[in-house]
């Protein structure tokens, strides 16, 4: 990640599996700081790397005095069979 950004929070709820299918989902919610151009670097770099993820919900905004800006990335992780 980039050098300023800091994850302040993640959560990651149970696989669940789609009926029929042996695919699942993962939902990962992640709340990053940092500086809006290396939030969204850490960001795209993610997403390029980890093309079984889908932005869910997004949400950015400024934190404080300080010019910190946060963001909330809910992801889907997409995956075929058990990944545990």
């Amino acid at each position: 990640m980039g050098s300023s950004v800091v994850v302040t929070d993640i959560t990651e709820a149970a696989p669940t599996r789609f009926v029929g299918s042996d695919l699942e989902q993962t939902v990962v919610a992640v709340t990053l700081k940092g500086s809006y151009p290396d939030l969204k670097a850490v960001l795209a770099e993610s997403l390029d790397r980890h093309h079984e993820a889908v932005v869910q919900h997004l949400s950015i905004g400024r934190i404080g005095n300080g010019g910190d800006t946060e963001a909330k990335v809910s992801l889907v992780l997409l995956a075929r069979g058990s990944t545990r």
